[in-house]
């Protein structure tokens, strides 16, 4: 009988040698492909809106707005240094673990998160937590784990309490579902087949609050952030303007986009946009600029989490 199976999350077949198809797709030719649609989305955008008129906006954006943003984006990263922190101290053996290099850790894997295509920039985290911290590549995935799934909650959760004059009892359902989840994540820690995948932020409520409180003040601070720059160049209250800018953040996770999520980031703002009746083709250049303020912002973080790793000492090996 022929072997064939279902590899999940790739969702990719596995066939016997007889079965096996003869097309695969290089990983050269995937990056040719985001790097080409990149410069395509490029090229769009000098034809349609001309990057000159779009740079233009900046001109009216005073300094005391931008160092305020910027600061704010420096705290959005602090806190999730904290949090990475905190999900790691929970791991056995960890208590020679210095809160400085995992912060380092933080800052390049979240810019690299954020620039790679295809969520390659996650790979980064497991690797630099080996090589910098002795972290066991398998504990820093589960980590990694709870810390997108408590994002993904806190995004969806945000968008529907925004929503929830427009939504009413369907947004009171839903946030109602999501709260009464986080009531069953301890059990992941008593279920055998489970518990070896559940990440350490689950085993009891005491993680899960202050991992689920430091993700929250993350994306409230980085939201405000956001939205003081889009409103200041295109005027929208805040709980309209808002479902787009965590829109666009979701966007992140999808598997294919663009460099730096190039086309992607945009396409999920006007998307949010559209679903409160506000998108026009003027939202369009505002949107852009705040995309090129968050890549500036994630190289800027990139640049201070590698001078931290290269002045921090690697501690000692934790395998024992």
């Amino acid at each position: 009988m022929n072997a064939r199976s279902i590899l999940w999350p790739e969702a990719c077949f596995v066939f016997s040698d007889r079965e096996r198809p003869a097309i695969k797709i290089s990983p050269v030719v995937k990056l040719i492909f985001v790097v080409l649609f990149t410069l395509a989305l490029i090229i769009w955008a000098q034809q349609a809106l001309s990057w000159s008129n779009i740079l233009k906006h900046w001109e009216t954006v005073s300094l005391s707005l931008v160092l305020g943003c910027l600061g704010m984006t420096v705290i959005s990263h602090l806190l999730r240094g904290l949090r990475l922190f905190h999900g790691y101290k929970l791991l056995p053996d960890s208590a020679g673990l210095a809160a400085g290099p995992v912060f380092g850790v933080s800052l390049v894997h979240n810019a690299a998160n954020f620039v790679l295509p295809m969520r390659l920039g996650e790979l980064v985290l497991p690797a630099l937590s080996r090589l910098r911290l002795n972290v066991n590549m398998t504990e820093s995935v589960k980590t990694l784990l709870g810390i997108r799934l408590f994002d993904l909650h806190v995004l969806v959760g945000l968008i529907l309490l925004l929503q929830l004059q427009r939504w009413g009892w369907w947004a009171v359902g839903g946030l109602a579902v999501l709260f009464a989840g986080l009531l069953v994540l301890p059990l992941f820690e008593r279920i055998g087949p489970i518990r070896k995948f559940a990440p350490p932020q689950y085993r009891h409520y005491g993680a899960i609050a202050i991992s689920y409180v430091l993700t929250a003040l993350i994306w409230c601070v980085k939201l405000i952030a956001f939205y003081w720059i889009f409103n200041h160049f295109m005027p929208m209250a805040f709980n309209e303007a808002a479902v787009g800018i965590l829109t666009a953040d979701l966007s992140s996770s999808l598997p294919i986009n663009g460099l730096a999520s190039a086309g992607s980031y945009e396409a999920a703002f006007a998307a949010g946009l559209a679903a409160t009746s506000n998108f026009s083709d003027a939202s369009l250049a505002p949107i852009i600029n705040l995309h090129l303020f968050l890549l500036a912002s994630n190289i800027m973080a990139a640049a201070v989490g590698g001078l931290i790793l290269m002045f921090s000492k690697k501690p000692e090996s934790r395998d024992g």
